[in-house]
C-alpha cells in the first residue's frame, strides 16, 4: 500500500458482513494515505478498520467509523486501527462497541514509533476482559497502549473499563500527551 492514495467518496454501509480481521491491511501494514472526505463507514462488525498504520507518510484522515462492533478475545484492537506506527491518523472518531483482551482502544490498540493522532474522537464504549487478575489489559478511549506516540486536541465521551491500566483517553503511557 505503499505510495496508494485513497480517496472515499460515498459512505459504505457494512451491514450483515462479518470480518474476522481488519477490512484493510490484514497481512501488511497500510503505508499509504487514505482520506474519508469527511464520510463514514457504518456497521462494522467482527474487527476494526486498518489492521496497522505504518511509516512514516501513512495517513488516514477525515473518517468516520458509525456503529462499530467488535466483540474479540484478541489484543491490539481498535476501531480504526489495530496499531499506528510512524504513521498520523487526524479527525477521525468512533462510535459504538469494542470488546477484547488487551491493548484496547476506541481509535487505536497501540501506537509507537512516533505516531500522530490529532483532533479525534472516540464515542465507543471500550471494555477490557482480562481473566486473570495480573493480566494487565492496557485500555483506553483513543489508545490502549501508546509509546513514544502523540496526541493532540483528542477527546473521549465512550465509558471505559477493564481490570487494570485503564484511562480516559489512554490505557497506559509512555509517550507524550
Amino acid at each position: 500500500s505503499a505510495g496508494v492514495h485513497t480517496n472515499l467518496m460515498t459512505a459504505i454501509d457494512l451491514s450483515g458482513r462479518t470480518y474476522p480481521a481488519a477490512v484493510i491491511a490484514k497481512t501488511a501494514p497500510f503505508s499509504g494515505a487514505f482520506n474519508g472526505n469527511a464520510l463514514r463507514i457504518l456497521n462494522l462488525n467482527g474487527a476494526g478498520m486498518f489492521g496497522k498504520i505504518e511509516g512514516v507518510d501513512a495517513e488516514v484522515r477525515n473518517l468516520g467509523i458509525v456503529n462499530i462492533s467488535i466483540l474479540s478475545s484478541s489484543s491490539s484492537i481498535g476501531g480504526l486501527a489495530g496499531k499506528l506506527s510512524s504513521g498520523l491518523v487526524q479527525n477521525c472518531y468512533v462510535t459504538g462497541v469494542i470488546q477484547g483482551r488487551s491493548s484496547l482502544g476506541g481509535l487505536i490498540g497501540q501506537c509507537y514509533n512516533n505516531g500522530m493522532i490529532s483532533d479525534c474522537s472516540n464515542y465507543c464504549n471500550v471494555y477490557g476482559i482480562g481473566d486473570v487478575a495480573w493480566e494487565v489489559c492496557y485500555v483506553g478511549g483513543l489508545v490502549g497502549f501508546q509509546s513514544s506516540g502523540r496526541l493532540i486536541r483528542c477527546v473521549n465521551t465512550g465509558s471505559i473499563s477493564g481490570c487494570n491500566e485503564v484511562g480516559g483517553l489512554v490505557g497506559a503511557q509512555q509517550g507524550e500527551i
